[in-house]
């Protein structure tokens, strides 16, 4: 039993080392990055209405 207990703590703390790693090189290469909010909306704005008169020059 004291066996099987070692080898779950082992486990355990193998899981937390591995987890802490990944979220430490995670944070890392996660930087706050400039917002191209208005960039990704005015082109999305451009298809829609691109698609709209695409539409209305097929339907008309």
């Amino acid at each position: 039993m004291s066996q099987t207990m070692m080898k779950v703590a082992k486990g355990v703390a193998a899981g937390l080392m591995i987890g802490s790693a990944i979220g430490a090189v995670s944070v890392t290469m996660v930087k706050p990055k400039k917002s191209k909010f208005k960039k990704s909306a005015s082109r999305a704005l451009d298809a829609v209405g691109t698609m709209m008169q695409n539409f209305s020059d097929w339907a008309f």
